[in-house]
């Protein structure tokens, strides 16, 4: 028998659903109050849900939640946030 052990970050990002993840990073980039990185990520956002005619980041498919949180993390790390 073999034991994996993960660490305690790596476990918690694998077990949060992607559209969790989305709604994390998108809270770290309204709560910076950069102004730009806030409308960037909202123009990014608004297209991606409304192409998918979806309010909410859950029933997105993951492709385009994946997508949402490498976008999101650009963003991040563009601005530093």
């Amino acid at each position: 028998m073999v034991t994996v052990y993960v660490t305690t970050n790596q476990n918690k990002k694998m077990n949060i659903p992607l559209y969790e993840q989305v709604n994390e990073l998108e809270q770290q980039i309204w709560k910076s109050n950069n102004r730009e990185a806030r409308n960037e990520w909202d123009s990014y956002s608004d297209d991606l849900l409304g192409r998918n005619v979806k309010e909410t980041w859950d029933g997105l498919y993951d492709s385009d939640l994946n997508d949402a949180i490498r976008t999101g993390q650009e963003v991040i790390d563009k601005f530093n946030l």
